[in-house]
């Protein structure tokens, strides 16, 4: 059996949960009002294994998309990181449905989804003005990794 992620609590602000997940049952809020993060050690601990366990590639479904997300690091090879690229229709299921306003001058739209190697999983959404522009983040946001079922 595949280690999963779906236990793992990400501190930040702007995660989509699901806040219905058992593990925020007891889960401890800051005096921000924010969830308390799974510790930056366990997070570490468990991504290891899930690199270990996944090769060049990593099946996954999130939020009921099948999806094949590729293995890279960078050029020192001290980080990795899994990711794919999605179509508008699966980031509007990932997403839950949300709308974007794009500037018109963007004619060009994409979005990936990457897994981390301290399992933070962000979903982004790039823009382009032309064909030879460089490719601009637009915006990001961290998903929940109770979204995220890693498979077999």
């Amino acid at each position: 059996m595949k280690t999963k992620i779906q236990d793992i609590i990400n501190g930040a602000e702007n995660v989509i949960r699901m806040e219905n997940h058992p593990k925020y049952i007891n889960a401890k809020v800051n005096s921000y009002g924010n969830f308390v993060g799974t510790a930056v050690d366990g997070c570490n601990s468990i991504g290891k294994k899930i690199f270990a366990e996944n090769g060049a590639e990593m099946l996954a479904n999130i939020r009921g998309v099948e999806l094949t997300l590729h293995r890279h690091s960078s050029t020192t090879g001290k980080t990795s990181w899994f990711s794919s690229e999605l179509t508008p229709d699966e980031a509007a299921i990932i997403y839950a449905g949300k709308e974007f306003e794009w500037p018109t001058e963007m004619k060009f739209k994409s979005f990936d989804i990457t897994i981390r190697d301290d399992c933070t999983v962000t979903i982004t959404r790039y823009g382009k003005k032309s064909e030879g522009a460089t490719w601009k983040a637009r915006e990001w946001s961290d998903l929940d990794g109770s979204f995220v079922t890693i498979k077999e």
